[in-house]
């Protein structure tokens, strides 16, 4: 096209984007047009060629990055621009299941929509459990002009699958959410130590072996010395372990297939760091991570809508990635800052300060479920015309029940109607939608259906694996030889956590912004630590914190509180009589009870004390003739 085209295809996807977000309720000041001008005309210039490179705009959630696609696309019909091509990556496939229908809606042919993905279809459970599609997927998508895809399917490397429309290279590839270019591979040092122990346990038996556990058995003091100078000495270079001829893995490969019953499950997995090059990581006891890249430099016209880039540090690892305001002139001069669109005084976020990974999330919703009950009494009080959203993490192989389930078991036994709805305003009128809704994390990125919720619960945060996330960031930054300190990476785990509640509360109704401010939303967050507020504050500057400090009104188990309220009354009933008061921190301590929960530990300290010649004052129990004695005194 040339320039007079392509600035009336600009024009003409503004002009249509801001009536859109308009009609969404949303409304836009100057700095928020200006963000989103610089975005369509973006994309414009990159599918004409006046434009190259890989750039990210770090546009808080609910401005309109999504919608801009929709709008841009319909302006490209509307003025029939002949000869474009773009693919458009998601994490989600239900959020491109969604853009196809938006993208219908907004006049584009259903024939020139791909949609590509792996899911099952299933349209009712798609509602709230990410291993299913509300679409199936499409064929033919390298005649399609206009291709929905996940970001999985991109990663794998089968360009040919996404890349190509009618046998030439497609103009631009639109990446919802954060773009990391590299897949990486993890693996502890202890499967190396395991693997070595029980393939040295069976060479009398099975002699076939012998080669690969002398392998393993060499390797060992490579991988310890790495660990000990990453550790102690900052060494970050990358480690080279014993080389192996290529045809002798296959047997290997058979080998452990053979004899996967006396073999460590990892087994395999150790076999695939032979022969690469891999780094050691200071992890805990340590750990390998190889690489390669997952986005090639091929392409070359990537545009990266990344609300967490302003605060992801492994988003930023790539420096092959430009950050949009520091570089794009309509953006840089104007001073046009993307992570800072909207604030968000009127969100309130409420944080109760306990452990609320998938383990300690487990034991709560297997045992006590003092964490659930905690919620709903919560949710009992909030008003009947508001929505309600929740996360809980989905059920693994360790998990004794639903997490959904029991959290809605749970809602329904504190006299909330589960088949409640809401009037909504749409586009289209007055709609009703769910009151209660409860989705699982996987789902905290990219959907737009919860945003009449203002009431957002994240029953437990997702939290990942300290190697992992490292091993990661090394990925992303394309060096084996990027430093890496321990502390780095406790802070990386934060940040990555930080990200994900973020991206979970932006399900709700903050992510409508109306003249550069939130729209008002409660939300009540599980996490021990209170520094991921201000983390936060960057991406959701003027939120109010305040501490959340559940009150139960429903006991533990008569059973435990009993066993544990007989110790503590024989233990105070055993101390000599000169013994007039003690902490009960330190009774806690002498029995060895401190892993009792603190409210299983308070039910029980008040039925020990119960008909006793002990009371409690404070944090400490006192003989009441003292106690009484000190009181007239």
């Amino acid at each position: 096209m040339n320039r007079t085209e392509a600035e009336q295809l600009t024009t003409c996807a503004f002009e249509r984007l801001k009536e859109m977000l308009e009609g969404y309720g949303n409304t836009l000041n100057q700095q928020h047009s200006d963000a989103l001008y610089a975005l369509v005309d973006s994309m414009t210039k990159m599918t004409s060629g006046d434009m190259q490179g890989r750039y990210a705009f770090g546009m808080g959630t609910g401005l309109g990055k999504t919608t801009a696609i929709i709008a841009w696309l319909s302006a490209v019909e509307e003025l029939q621009v002949e000869g474009i091509s773009i693919a458009v990556a998601a994490s989600q496939v239900e959020a491109l299941c969604r853009l196809s229908r938006a993208f219908q809606d907004a006049g584009i042919p259903e024939e020139k929509i791909g949609l590509l993905h792996s899911k099952p279809f299933n349209r009712e459970k798609a509602q709230f459990d990410s291993d299913y599609a509300s679409l199936p997927s499409t064929d033919h998508n390298e005649r399609r002009p206009y291709l929905l895809v996940t970001q999985q399917r991109i990663r794998s490397g089968e360009l040919k699958e996404f890349h190509f429309y009618n046998k030439r290279s497609r103009d631009l590839l639109v990446w919802d959410e954060s773009l990391l270019v590299s897949n990486h591979w993890t693996l502890p040092l202890h499967a190396f130590e395991g693997t070595r122990h029980s393939l040295k346990g069976m060479l009398d038996e099975y002699p076939e072996v012998v080669e690969m556990s002398r392998y393993f058995t060499a390797s060992l003091p490579r991988l310890k010395e790495g660990l000990h100078d990453t550790k102690h000495n900052g060494n970050s270079r990358p480690l080279q372990l014993p080389l192996v001829l290529d045809e002798q893995l296959p047997e290997w490969d058979g080998l452990v297939k053979e004899h996967k019953k006396l073999l460590p499950e990892y087994a395999a997995a150790c076999l695939d760091f032979i022969n690469q090059p891999v780094r050691v990581l200071p992890t805990g006891t340590g750990g390998l991570v190889r690489y390669d890249i997952a986005i090639p430099e091929s392409i070359t016209n990537i545009l990266v809508l990344d609300a967490s880039f302003p605060i992801r540090e492994l988003a930023r690892a790539d420096r092959s990635i430009k950050n949009a305001e520091d570089v794009l002139p309509c953006l840089k001069d104007a001073g046009v800052k993307l992570g800072a669109q909207k604030t968000f005084e009127h969100v309130e976020i409420h944080q109760w300060i306990r452990h609320s990974g998938r383990n300690s999330m487990l034991t709560d919703f297997s045992n006590e479920r003092q964490a659930v009950r905690s919620v709903a009494e919560v949710a009992k009080t909030i008003p009947l015309n508001e929505g309600i959203l929740f996360f809980v993490f989905k059920p693994d192989q360790h998990s004794t029940g639903n997490y959904r389930n029991i959290l809605l078991n749970t809602l329904e036994e504190k006299g909330i109607d589960l088949t409640e709805t809401v009037d909504v305003q749409t586009s289209k009128g007055i709609e009703k939608k769910p009151r209660v809704n409860v989705i699982t994390w996987g789902m905290e990125t990219s959907l737009n259906d919860y945003a009449y919720c203002q009431n957002v619960f994240l029953v437990g945060v997702i939290h990942r694996a300290q190697l992992d996330v490292a091993g990661s960031f090394i990925s992303q930054s394309g060096s084996l030889s990027t430093p890496l300190e321990p502390c780095e990476i406790h802070g990386l785990v934060q940040n990555e956590l930080c990200h994900s509640i973020y991206q979970a509360l932006s399900r709700g109704s903050c992510r409508v912004s109306e003249d550069g401010k939130a729209r008002p939303m409660k939300a009540w967050i599980i996490h021990r630590h209170k520094e991921i507020q201000t983390t936060l504050d960057e991406v959701m500057p003027g939120a109010v914190w305040k501490e959340w400090k559940p009150t139960s009104t429903v006991p533990p188990r008569p059973g435990q509180i009993n066993t544990v309220a007989m110790t503590i009354r024989g233990h105070l009933t055993g101390l000599s009589e000169g013994v007039e008061r003690v902490s009960s921190r330190r009774v806690k301590r002498d029995l060895m009870l401190q892993e009792v929960a603190a409210r299983t530990w308070a039910w029980a300290v008040k039925e020990a004390i119960k008909d006793s010649e002990w009371l409690l004052d404070g944090q400490s129990f006192v003989r009441a003739g003292v106690f009484f004695q000190t009181e007239v005194a």
